[in-house]
């Protein structure tokens, strides 16, 4: 599982998950962001992702998706 705060998968440069992910298998998903610093990711409460931003989150008119872009089609 990837995680893009900044840009999309077109900025690139985040670490994705460790977890394999498996069909059929429900996962808690959390992400955190702190403004301008950091963005952690967990899996079923397991830290995974801890790094330090190097951008600014910008407002847009993109409803907020998991799992399926309208942008990507997938």
């Amino acid at each position: 599982m990837d995680y893009y705060p900044c840009g999309g998968a077109g900025a690139g440069g985040y670490p994705g998950s460790t977890t394999v992910l498996q069909t059929g298998v429900w996962y808690h998903v959390t992400g955190t962001y702190k403004a301008n610093d950091r963005m952690e990711l967990f899996i079923n409460g397991v830290q995974e992702i801890s790094t330090s931003l190097n951008c600014i989150l910008a407002s847009n008119p993109s409803p907020f998706t998991i799992g399926l872009s309208p942008v990507w089609g997938r």
